[in-house]
């Protein structure tokens, strides 16, 4: 299955890539999803968040809560390859159910992959500009 498709049967109704208004709807849903993961996380080991831990899972959140306007504004105007919007946006869905099974000593590793692919997300959205 492709990074598309996957988009599509992981997320309801994914709004695609099509036009500028599904692509700022399909970045609040790739966030959204990233963001009920990470509060779930959050909710459930409160145990895991101090220090180092607790300064990446905000910053983390921070992303899912907050476009970042210039990438926002890069990505809405794409007009390029739509199979590499789709790969950055699968690599972060695919990671966040691993949420569910960190545990206390992996979950600082957990974050900084999920970091890794908003950063590798923001790249590829402002490779794509117009």
């Amino acid at each position: 299955m492709d990074a598309l498709e996957f988009l599509k049967t992981t997320i309801p109704d994914f709004a695609g890539y099509e036009d500028e208004s599904s692509r700022r709807i399909t970045d609040e849903q790739i966030r959204a999803f990233v963001g009920e993961a990470l509060a779930l996380l959050a909710a459930t080991h409160a145990e895991f968040f101090s220090g180092d831990a607790q300064q990446l899972y905000d910053g983390l959140l921070m992303h899912c809560e907050f476009a970042d306007q210039e990438v926002l504004h890069d990505f809405e105007t794409a007009t390029g390859n739509v199979a590499a919007l789709a790969a950055a946006d699968a690599a972060l869905i695919r990671l966040a159910p691993r949420a569910e099974t960190v545990d206390a000593a992996s979950v600082q590793g957990f974050m900084g992959e999920l970091k890794s692919a908003f950063e590798a997300r923001d790249r590829t959205y402002r490779g794509t500009a117009a």
